[in-house]
């Protein structure tokens, strides 16, 4: 069992206990300077999910085995807005669906199995800035493999949405990393997409900032290089049928 607790040594922590004193022990000391706050405990077959604050990556999503050396951010804050973290935290059937603002697409729904190359948005239902949810305020909850939450998009208010694995790309046995691939990742400006969708897709990168620097449609599924002149930290999204694919690309040293 997972919880929170607070002692004299450590703060608000992340604890698990199999109850027993023996076995009962900190998990990891995510702030050690303070309290890491962590919140939103949410078990996926075992996995814990998290969020958790510390100095170097403000809060962000974490994931944890129950060890302190399986217990670790499941991605940096390099490219995400400290200000609208993952919030609503939920299990479904064995992947963690989530909500966060990536600094470019607001507040969207995003999907993960506890490393950097599983995550990804699974859909931008309100394009732009905005977000899907307003206020961090949604509710999900699923029936057999279909995923139910409220949202809005650019035409109607918060209204009540489903999804289900085949129309979204959520299935667990639908990998992004099999779908789209940037190499060399990091690299210096001269890139290969790969993607498999098997059907024609557009490509659009934007800096941190959400400046757009490429945006190509109908662009045939294999291979395609690409070539970025400034060093940074880039979202790299690809849109087919009734998915959307993003890839972080860190572009450094020498052209």
């Amino acid at each position: 069992m997972f919880f929170r607790f607070d002692d004299d040594e450590w703060d608000v922590e992340v604890w698990v206990s199999d109850g027993t004193v023996e076995g009962t022990f900190l998990v990891k000391d995510v702030n050690p300077d303070t309290t890491s706050w962590p919140n939103e405990l949410t078990d996926v077959d075992g996995t814990l999910f998290f969020t958790a604050e510390n100095p170097e990556h403000g809060r962000l999503l974490w994931v944890s085995d129950g060890t302190e050396e399986g217990t670790h951010c499941v991605t940096d804050n390099s490219v995400y807005s400290l200000n609208d973290y993952p919030v609503k935290l939920y299990n479904f059937n064995g992947r963690l669906m989530f909500w966060m603002n990536d600094g470019i697409h607001g507040m969207e729904l995003w999907s993960t199995n506890g490393d950097e190359d599983s995550t990804y948005m699974v859909t931008d239902l309100y394009e732009g800035p905005e977000g899907s949810i307003y206020d961090w305020t949604t509710v999900m909850a699923h029936i057999d493999d279909t995923l139910f939450f409220t949202a809005r998009d650019s035409l109607h208010g918060n209204e009540l949405w489903c999804m289900k694995p085949k129309i979204t790309g959520i299935d667990q046995d639908i990998k992004q990393e099999g779908q789209l691939t940037v190499w060399p990742n990091p690299g210096n400006g001269d890139i290969t997409v790969s993607f498999s969708s098997g059907e024609k897709a557009g490509i659009i990168i934007t800096d941190i900032y959400g400046r757009q620097i490429f945006n190509k449609k109908n662009i045939n599924s294999g291979e395609i290089k690409l070539h970025i002149e400034r060093d940074g930290i880039y979202i790299l999204r690809l849109t087919a049928v009734n998915r959307i694919y993003t890839k972080k690309v860190i572009v450094k040293g020498d052209k």
